[in-house]
C-alpha cells in the first residue's frame, strides 16, 4: 500500500515539478484535494515503483487519472490483482475478472495549427465546430490506437477477459469538459441529426461520419471497427477525473480549511425523452443534500463487436451506452453530469488583492 506522507514529499527537484502539482501542493484552497488524494493513495499499490516521481513531474495528469480510477474501482467493490502491472488495473468482482488500462489524451508536442493552439474563446463558432469534429476525435484516436497496438489481450492473464480502455482528455486546460461527444462520435463512427416532428416528438437520425479531418490530419472514424479493436470490450470516460473531483470529495469528507467555499456548476443529463439539451446545475458544497460519488460522471461505451463483452452490472451507478440498430441506447443515472467547473474560493489575505482560485 502507498505511504500517504510520501505523495507530496519533495522527491523531485523544484525546477522539474509540474506547474499543476506545485499549485496543488502550495495552495490552501486545494487542501481538501491533497488530503483526499493522500487517503486514496494510502490504499493504492504502486506496481511500477515510479508513481510519486511521475505525479510530481512529467506524468502528473496520467497519475491523477490513475488515482481516480483506483478510487472508483475500489469503491465499486473490485479487488485488484497485484501480480501483474500491465494493464494498469487487473481487478475482480463476483468471481468476474476485468482488465482496465488507463489512457490519457495529452498536449501536442509537435508544431500545430494556430487554431489548435487557440483557446476556445478565440475561435469562431465555425472554427470550434471543425475543431470539435476533427481535432478532438483525432486526438482521442491517436491515444486509443497507441494503446491498441500494445495488444494486451495476448497476455496470458488478460486473454479471455474483458479489456476496458479508461480515457480522460488532458490535451488542454478544461478540455475534458467539452470533448465527450467527439469521443462517442469517433468510437461508433456516427454523429446524429435531430428535429422535432409536428407532435413535438424528438426524432434522431444517425449520420455516418466516414473520417475525421483537421488541417492535413485525417483518420477513419469508428474506433470499434478498427482491426483488433474487437479485443477492447468498452471505453470508459469521465469529464471529472481531475483535481477538482478530489477537492469536492475531500471537502465532502470533512477536509475544510476555514473560510473555503466550493461552488460547482455545469450541465447534467436531461431525462425528458423529447429534450435534445441537458439541464444546467449549480450548487455550493455544504449547502445542498447532494452527495457526490466516485462513480458520478463516468460513462462506459460498449463495443458492439467485442469478442468478450463486459457485464454492465459490474460497473453500477455510471452511464452505459450501446448501439442498437444504428442508434445509441443509454442507461443514465438520475444525476449524471456531462461537464462541470468548480470554483475554490478562499478569503483574500488581509492587505492583499489576491483573487479566489478557480479549478476545472
Amino acid at each position: 500500500m502507498g505511504d500517504k506522507s510520501q505523495l507530496f514529499a519533495p522527491i523531485t527537484r523544484e525546477d522539474r515539478l509540474h506547474p499543476s502539482f506545485r499549485a496543488l501542493r502550495d495552495s490552501v484552497g486545494y487542501l481538501p484535494a491533497r488530503r483526499m488524494m493522500e487517503d486514496v493513495f494510502e490504499t493504492y499499490t504502486d506496481l511500477d515503483g515510479n508513481f510519486v516521481e511521475q505525479f510530481q513531474s512529467t506524468g502528473y495528469d496520467s497519475r491523477v487519472w490513475e488515482l481516480y480510477l483506483h478510487a472508483y474501482l475500489e469503491d465499486s467493490g473490485f479487488e485488484r490483482d497485484l501480480t501483474h502491472a500491465s494493464p494498469d488495473f487487473n481487478v475482480e468482482k463476483w468471481f468476474s475478472a476485468v482488465c482496465v488500462e488507463a489512457v490519457t489524451v495529452n498536449p501536442t508536442q509537435a508544431p500545430v495549427l494556430a487554431t489548435e493552439r487557440a483557446t476556445d474563446e478565440e475561435l469562431s463558432p465555425e472554427e470550434f465546430i471543425k475543431k470539435h469534429e476533427g481535432l478532438f476525435a483525432i486526438k482521442f484516436g491517436s491515444s486509443l490506437y497507441s494503446k491498441l497496438k500494445k495488444e494486451y489481450w495476448k497476455l496470458p492473464h488478460v486473454a479471455g477477459r474483458p479489456l476496458v480502455f479508461a480515457i480522460e482528455d488532458f490535451h488542454q486546460t478544461g478540455s475534458m469538459t467539452y470533448t465527450g461527444t467527439a469521443l462517442m462520435n469517433y468510437l461508433y463512427g456516427f454523429t446524429y441529426n435531430w428535429e422535432w416532428d409536428e407532435t413535438g416528438e424528438l426524432l434522431v437520425k444517425p449520420v455516418e461520419i466516414g473520417e475525421h479531418t483537421y488541417g492535413e490530419k485525417r483518420i477513419p472514424s469508428g474506433f470499434f471497427n478498427v482491426p483488433g479493436a474487437e479485443s477492447v470490450s468498452a471505453v470508459l470516460f469521465s469529464a471529472s477525473g481531475t483535481i477538482s473531483k478530489f477537492g469536492r470529495m475531500g471537502f465532502q469528507k470533512g477536509y475544510r480549511p476555514l473560510g473555503l467555499r466550493i461552488i460547482r456548476r455545469g450541465t447534467v443529463h436531461n431525462h425528458d425523452p423529447n429534450s435534445a439539451m441537458p439541464h444546467f446545475f449549480a450548487y455550493q458544497l455544504g449547502e445542498t443534500d447532494h452527495l457526490e460519488t466516485w462513480a458520478e460522471g463516468l460513462s462506459m461505451f460498449h463495443n458492439p463487436r467485442a469478442a468478450c463483452p463486459v457485464d454492465r452490472d459490474l460497473f453500477p451507478h455510471i452511464a452505459h451506452h450501446r448501439v442498437d440498430e444504428g442508434l445509441i441506447k443509454s442507461v443514465i443515472p438520475p444525476f449524471h453530469p456531462y461537464a462541470s467547473h468548480t470554483l475554490f474560493l478562499m478569503p483574500k489575505p488581509e492587505g492583499t488583492a489576491e483573487p479566489g482560485q478557480e479549478a476545472v
